[in-house]
């Protein structure tokens, strides 16, 4: 591998593993670059034959650098290990009431006003769906996505280990006061030792993690790697379980201001395992995807030691997310059954500390915002929060207007904060036209 593509790729992870939602102390962008043409892998070849031309593979060496995740996003399980998430049972079936967006329009951040297929192509979109009142009212597909297509979640990973927490804290096995090594010794003598379960939970545990990727030292280059995403020739440690004892240093007290990190999820990860005796897979499989009646299996990306990337990994399609994002609208019920416990919900809902969750200095539209339990909560009207990930992953959820919208998406900017108010603009006018109907 080239020095050129190597800092290509560690560019890509560094974004993949911290950029979810907008980096800690990063104001959005005025003006993003120019938007980059994306490879029709369908068209080109990439990845065709047995095996296809060297010029045209796409590999654990490539598959994290655009415009290749235009593909690798989409077959996560043909380039990195993973382990099932076991769906069971009746599928329950999600019913359609088709909504035309075609005459729907807005204003751009930039002052233009574009339509709905302008705003899905500039933002590079794989697949939207949109639920009002428990219906597909709206569902698309675009380069190479079907329904049966499972797609990268990155960072809504997240919300998933913050749920399954949730419901242990629920069951009383686990106690989300305790410090994490009462459940993870190993990270005795490292900067984790004095944060609890609720700090993991919230990002509010203190831990310094560097995320530069300009810094060639910064411990994200490293860290990532530890993922399995990217050339195997790299030393890194082998796995999170490895990786996160050697964090030893904090910029904050524990239970201090907010600060986005993927480590903390990846801790939390470690701690719900030991808590629970169960891996993550098969975690939400028995509590959340056996329950919601999905149509297909997820698949959740395994580090090199065989552990669950609990920061990023998971893989699904976009009718089963929605259905989980309609569960969560309904405080846990879905197709008259109720999944899990209304109060782990509410909880979640009713969000954190809107103090800490300013300290990370966010961008103007979200200064009201919080960050609990690995969620994005808005304390908005609407009483909407968020699951994000990069490169365009989110679900969108607005209980008060009856409305979930899944987006996936391999824009080549993976910070949403690129694309933070032309989401925005979208949903709202969106909204307003389903809430007229």
């Amino acid at each position: 591998m080239t020095t050129t593509s190597l800092k290509a790729l560690c560019v890509s992870l560094v974004f993949v593993g911290t950029l979810t939602a907008g980096a800690a102390f990063a104001q959005a962008p005025t003006t993003p670059p120019p938007p980059q043409p994306r490879l029709d892998w369908q068209k080109s070849g990439h990845n065709v034959g047995f095996p296809a031309p060297a010029d045209k593979r796409i590999t654990r060496d490539n598959a994290l650098v655009y415009p290749y995740t235009g593909w690798s996003y989409q077959h996560v399980r043909e380039l990195f290990p993973t382990r099932g998430v076991a769906r069971g049972g009746p599928v329950n079936p999600l019913p359609s009431q088709p909504v035309s967006l075609d005459g729907l329009t807005f204003v751009a951040p930039d002052g233009k006003t574009i339509n709905w297929s302008q705003f899905e192509a500039e933002t590079h979109t794989d697949a939207m769906l949109v639920l009002h009142k428990g219906k597909i009212v709206y569902e698309r597909y675009a380069n190479g996505m079907t329904p049966d297509s499972q797609h990268l979640l990155f960072s809504v990973s997240k919300s998933f280990v913050g749920l399954m927490a949730e419901l242990l804290i629920h069951d009383g096995k686990l106690d989300e006061t305790a410090k994490v090594t009462t459940y993870v010794p190993e990270l005795i003598g490292s900067a984790w030792e004095t944060a609890t379960v609720r700090d993991l939970m919230d990002m509010r545990d203190g831990v310094s993690f560097d995320e530069n990727y300009a810094n060639p030292n910064a411990e994200i280059h490293r860290y990532a790697l530890a993922w399995g995403w990217g050339p195997a020739n790299i030393p890194a440690p082998k796995g999170v379980y490895e990786a996160l004892p050697t964090l030893k240093t904090r910029f904050a007290e524990s239970g201090g201001p907010f600060r986005y990190r993927s480590a903390a999820t990846d801790a939390l990860g470690w701690v719900i395992v030991r808590a629970s005796g169960q891996s993550l897979a098969s975690l939400v499989s028995e509590r959340v995807w056996k329950k919601l009646g999905v149509e297909h299996d997820a698949t959740w990306a395994i580090d090199p030691a065989g552990q669950e990337i609990a920061a990023a990994g998971l893989n699904v399609t976009a009718r089963d997310l929605a259905r989980l994002g309609e569960m969560l609208r309904q405080d846990g019920r879905f197709n008259g059954q109720q999944i899990i416990p209304a109060a782990v919900v509410k909880k979640i809902k009713a969000g954190g500390d809107n103090a800490a969750f300013r300290a990370s200095n966010p961008i103007p539209a979200r200064l009201n915002w919080s960050y609990h339990s690995q969620f994005w909560i808005s304390h908005d009207a609407n009483q909407s929060f968020n699951l994000f990930g990069v490169a365009g992953q989110r679900v969108y959820i607005d209980p008060t207007n009856q409305i979930v919208i899944v987006r996936f998406g391999s824009h080549p900017v993976l910070s949403n904060l690129f694309t933070a108010a032309i989401h925005d603009a979208a949903f709202g006018a969106l909204t307003a036209k389903l809430t007229a109907r």
